[in-house]
């Protein structure tokens, strides 16, 4: 047979009409399906894709962060930290949930637990943000940063057996942490930097008259500068030394394993009036959030949609691999 040059081939006229109208149906279906394609070209590419990178946080995830996970010091055995774990159920901004031991799975009364009524205290004054209930949708909306929200949901469910009955769903968002806030008087906030990895505030307590620092960061920044720690068993405060560190950073790694945000609480107590320090610099921050008295961990998480178990399954019918956050994957 001859050789025919490509420029000798023809190409029917009536071929871009029909590949065009494909398209265009092409995107009407995905419209359907809430997906508006902008150029016609991208249903060609989509129907070639084999593999699809997605972001995790609002795409796969709720972007509703919330606390799962708390750990606590129960007790000092044999010159080591004995660490009471604790898994929060609820992953939505409701603040509703129950306290379980993560080693028999035992329900426990939050409110009794020294440890987490303290560690309430620092999620709340070291905190600027706000839980707000809308009437209209009867949902919880958060009001800053997603972190701040989870702890003040956390607050909420640590003291939940306190809570007087009959309270409306606007009231019960927050009377928790306006209880504790009514406590204190915040008298200065040091925000958060990437050098100490913290942020704290100074507050005094009405009823005392007492000076404190509430410290919240991460805990390997945290931890490195508390000399001592608080028991639950007894409400004393103890020195911290290295077999317990030790035993609190172990509990960290297999919170992170979890892929779990990890923060650590701590506070000063007795600190000096506010008059004594000066805040001008922030590079002096570190300064003031020294021997610190460590209360304990928190373990939050994004949870992911539920939707996206079956989009990832249909995605992996279709011989498409998918490339997301692994942690999140493996929820789904």
């Amino acid at each position: 047979f001859p050789t025919r040059r490509s420029s000798d081939l023809a190409i029917p006229e009536g071929l871009p009409a029909v590949v065009t109208t494909c398209l265009a149906l092409g995107t009407m279906k995905m419209a359907k399906n809430n997906a508006i394609v902008r150029s016609l070209p991208s249903v060609e590419t989509l129907g070639c894709t084999t593999v699809i990178c997605s972001d995790k946080t609002g795409t796969l995830t709720t972007n509703q962060m919330s606390v799962c996970h708390v750990a606590v010091v129960g007790d000092q055995s044999r010159g080591r930290a004995s660490l009471e774990e604790f898994s929060v159920s609820g992953t939505t901004y409701e603040p509703v949930g129950e306290f379980t031991l993560a080693e028999t799975g035992e329900t426990i009364d939050s409110s009794a637990s020294a440890s987490l009524i303290e560690l309430s205290k620092g999620c709340t004054l070291c905190n600027d943000a706000r839980v707000n209930y809308k009437a209209d949708t009867g949902k919880y909306e958060s009001i800053g940063e997603p972190t701040e929200v989870a702890l003040r949901v956390l607050v909420e469910k640590i003291n939940n057996d306190s809570v007087e009955a009959g309270l409306s769903p606007a009231v019960r968002s927050e009377y928790c942490n306006k209880t504790i806030e009514s406590q204190f008087e915040k008298l200065a906030t040091l925000e958060f930097s990437r050098d100490r990895k913290s942020m704290s505030t100074l507050v005094q307590e009405t009823s005392t008259g007492e000076y404190s620092f509430f410290v919240k960061g991460a805990p390997e920044s945290v931890l490195s500068r508390c000399s001592s720690m608080f028991i639950s068993a007894t409400g004393a405060t103890i020195p911290l030394n290295r077999a317990s560190i030790q035993t609190i950073q172990e509990a960290q790694e297999r919170m992170s394993k979890r892929a779990l945000r990890v923060l650590a609480i701590a506070r000063i107590s007795g600190a000096k009036a506010l008059e004594k320090y000066d805040f001008s610099d922030p590079t002096r921050f570190v300064d003031f959030e020294q021997d610190m008295t460590f209360i304990g961990l928190v373990g939050m998480l994004d949870p992911p949609r539920m939707e996206v178990a079956g989009a990832i399954e249909t995605c992996r019918q279709a011989g498409i691999r998918e490339i997301g956050r692994a942690s999140c994957r493996e929820r789904v």
